[in-house]
């Protein structure tokens, strides 16, 4: 962690900036920045959240698993986005897990500070409120998609969502962690890749996935990315896709 003075007008954080004057100076006092590592354990499977981090950039995974220790993702949060899910509802745990998929950085506040908080100040609480519905919305479609779709409608979906949390076309990607994350097995996402590939939407390389037609990947995903998006938008009103029609749909 590092202290830092916050501006939290200026944060690349959509859910800080889009906080009253008066929420974000409440927040500001304890508020640090930390650096967010590949692989790190943001929150673990029935354990107390200690600290709840605002991503700044890159992009973290919330797993689902079971005591057989089989797991799959069910939500992704970037810069749109908050952890200490479980404080917002009322709990102070979950039996997800919660990882860094992408590097990057947070706003971190302990948990303790942040429940005071939203407990004084209930329109920061009803803000945190709408980011949860929202996830939730994400991760119904995360059950459409798995239970409806093919593997590369599934992958094409989720390298849409994770563009739209970092900079650039360019994904930091392995064979491994994709079968994690759309919950199949390591050699059925090499297929896929070679799938998409052929049809010239990416680039596969060795650890990087690189996005070369975003909106042909769109169509191909038929309908599997934008609704949470959209939705994302309608409740924060803030767009943090990179296909600003979502924005433009939700106010229409």
């Amino acid at each position: 962690m590092r202290d830092v003075s916050v501006d939290l007008s200026l944060t690349r954080n959509l859910l800080l900036r889009g906080l009253s004057s008066a929420d974000q100076a409440a927040l500001r006092a304890f508020l640090v920045r930390f650096d967010l590592a590949p692989r790190m354990v943001l929150e673990s499977a029935n354990e107390p959240v200690s600290t709840v981090h605002f991503v700044e950039s890159g992009f973290i995974s919330v797993m689902a698993n079971t005591t057989l220790n089989r797991q799959v993702e069910v939500g992704i949060i970037g810069r749109e986005g908050m952890s200490g899910i479980p404080l917002i509802l009322g709990s102070d745990r979950s039996p997800n897990k919660t990882i860094v998929q992408g590097a990057g950085t947070s706003l971190a506040i302990g948990s303790g500070e942040l429940v005071r908080l939203m407990n004084a100040r209930p329109t920061l609480h009803h803000r945190f409120d709408l980011f949860v519905q929202s996830f939730m919305v994400q991760i119904t479609q995360t059950t459409l998609a798995n239970s409806k779709a093919n593997v590369e409608q599934r992958l094409a979906r989720w390298l849409l969502m994770a563009r739209d949390r970092t900079d650039g076309d360019a994904i930091p990607l392995t064979h491994e962690f994709l079968s994690i994350m759309i919950g199949v097995r390591r050699a059925a996402v090499t297929i896929a890749l070679h799938n998409l590939e052929a049809e010239q939407f990416i680039r596969a390389s060795r650890g990087v996935v690189t996005i070369r037609d975003h909106e042909a990947l769109r169509r191909f995903a038929d309908g599997l990315y934008g609704i949470a998006e959209q939705e994302y938008d309608r409740l924060l009103e803030a767009s943090f896709s990179h296909d600003r029609s979502f924005a433009a749909a939700a106010q229409g």
